[in-house]
C-alpha cells in the first residue's frame, strides 16, 4: 500500500505512515491513478500557492527570501533537501525548510495547498500531486535564486479601513524546464514515525515515543548481538573443556587403579615364578642324581651279568654279595671265608672308587672280617682272588 499524503510504499499492516506520520485510510481500487506509479519523491505535488494576505500587508514590499545556501548549490540538492527536511522531525532539518520558504505566509500557503489537495483526494477527486509539487518547487527555486514571486500591489485607493481584502499571489511560471525528479536515497527514507500509532520514533534509540514499540537499530544492536554470541560461545567452550577435563581426570584415575592392580598381579606372578624356578632347579638336581643313579644301575647290571657274585667255592666266598651302605655310615662289615689246608694269600681288585675294604686280620685260618669305608655315592665292585686255585668272586658295594 501507499501513503495518501506522501506516496511512499508501506507494509500492508501499517496504520500510520512511517515517513510523514499521516493516518492511513483504506485506499479504494478505483482511486488508483497512473500518476501514482511514479517514484515516491514525485508523489507529492503542490500547485502554486494561493497566498491570502491581509489588505494591510498587500501594499508592503514583495517578500524576498534570502538564500541560506550559495547559488552554486545544485538544483536537485535543494529540491531533495527541501522535501526531506519538510518530512523530518529533526529541528535542524525543519529550520532549513523554514529558511528556504523564507516567510510564514509562503509556508502557510504551502501547508494550505497540501491540506487542500489531501481533502480533494479524500473526496475522490483525482489530484495530480506530481504537477502541484513541481510547480511549487519552481516557485521555491526562483525565489531562492533571486527572482522571488512578486505579489501585485493594489492601488492605494483600494486601501481602506474596512475589512481586509484577499489578494491571490499569481503563479510564477519557471523559465527553465522542470528539473528531473531526483530519486530519494535510502538515507532519506529512514523511518521517522511508528507504523502502529503514528508517533515519532527516537532516532537514537529507535523506540516509539507513543506506544513504546522498539524498532531495530543495527548500529547498536549488531555489535551487542555479536558480543553476546561471542560471550555465549566462549562460555560454551569453557564448559566443554571443563567437562572434557573432568572426564580425562576420571579416566586417568581409573587407569591408575587398573595399573596398580596389574602391578600387584605381576609381583605375585613373579614370586610364583621364582618359587617355580626353585622347584624346577631342585627337580633338575634330583633328575641329575637319578640319572647318575641310573648309570649306577647300568654298572650293577653289567657286573651282575659277568663273573661270580659273592661265591667261588665253599672255602672261598663272602657273606654278602651286594652290599648297600650310606656314604656317612662307618664300621660296616661283612665276613670273608678263605680256608685252605696248606694256607694261601687273598688279594683284591677294584672297579670304581666310591668305597674301600680293609681286612680286620692280616692272617686267619678259616675266615676273617672285612670293614667297608664309603667315600662317595656310587658303585664299587671288589674282586677277590687267591694264589691257591686262582678262583675269583665279586662283591658289589653301592654307596648312597
Amino acid at each position: 500500500m501507499k501513503c495518501q499524503k506522501c506516496g511512499y510504499s508501506l507494509p500492508e499492516d501499517s496504520e500510520f505512515c512511517q515517513y510523514c506520520g499521516a493516518h492511513l485510510e483504506p485506499q479504494p481500487a478505483s482511486d488508483i491513478i497512473s500518476d501514482e506509479a511514479a517514484t515516491p519523491e514525485e508523489a507529492i505535488a503542490v500547485a502554486a500557492p494561493e497566498v491570502i494576505v491581509p489588505e494591510s500587508e498587500a501594499v508592503s514590499e514583495p517578500i524576498v527570501i534570502e538564500p541560506s545556501q550559495p547559488e552554486t548549490v545544485q538544483e536537485e540538492s535543494i529540491f531533495r533537501r527541501a522535501y526531506s527536511s519538510f518530512l523530518s522531525d529533526d529541528p535542524e532539518e525543519r529550520r532549513f525548510f523554514e529558511e528556504v520558504l523564507g516567510s510564514e505566509a509562503l509556508k502557510a500557503a504551502y501547508m494550505e495547498e497540501c491540506d487542500r489537495n489531501q481533502q480533494e483526494y479524500d473526496r475522490g477527486v483525482r489530484v495530480n500531486f506530481k504537477q502541484s509539487y513541481t510547480d511549487f518547487m519552481h516557485v521555491l527555486h526562483d525565489t531562492y535564486s533571486g527572482t522571488p514571486p512578486v505579489s501585485p500591489t493594489p492601488p492605494s485607493s483600494e486601501i481602506t479601513e474596512e475589512a481586509p481584502k484577499t489578494v491571490i499571489a499569481p503563479t510564477v511560471q519557471a523559465t527553465a524546464p522542470a528539473p528531473t525528479a531526483v530519486p530519494v536515497s535510502q538515507n532519506d527514507k529512514k523511518s521517522a514515525f511508528c507504523k502502529k500509532c503514528g508517533s515519532a520514533i527516537d532516532p537514537n534509540t529507535k523506540k516509539c515515543s507513543g506506544c513504546g514499540k522498539q524498532y531495530f537499530n543495527a548500529q547498536k544492536t549488531v555489535p551487542i548481538v555479536l558480543l553476546s554470541v561471542l560471550l555465549i560461545t566462549s562460555i560454551g567452550l569453557n564448559i566443554l573443556q571443563y567437562l572434557q577435563g573432568q572426564a580425562a581426570i576420571e579416566t586417568v584415575a581409573t587407569q591408575t587403579t587398573q595399573i596398580e592392580k596389574l602391578e600387584k598381579e605381576v609381583s605375585t606372578q613373579k614370586s610364583t615364578i621364582s618359587s617355580q624356578k626353585s622347584t624346577i632347579s631342585s627337580q633338575k638336581n634330583q633328575i641329575a642324581a637319578l640319572e647318575e643313579k641310573g648309570g649306577y644301575f647300568d654298572t650293577i647290571c653289567k657286573e651282575l651279568s659277568t663273573g661270580n657274585i659273592g661265591y667261588a667255592a665253599s672255602n672261598f666266598r663272602a657273606s654278602e654279595s651286594v652290599i648297600v651302605v650310606d656314604k656317612n655310615e662307618t664300621n660296616r662289615k661283612f665276613t670273608l671265608t678263605a680256608n685252605w689246608t696248606n694256607g694261601g694269600t687273598v688279594s683284591t681288585d677294584y672297579s670304581g672308587y666310591s668305597a674301600w675294604v680293609d681286612f680286620d686280620n692280616d692272617s686267619w685260618t678259616t675266615s676273617t672280617k672285612m670293614t667297608i669305608e664309603p667315600w662317595s655315592e656310587g658303585v664299587t665292585t671288589v674282586t677277590f682272588s687267591n694264589d691257591v686255585d686262582s678262583k675269583t668272586f665279586k662283591v658289589i658295594i653301592i654307596v648312597t
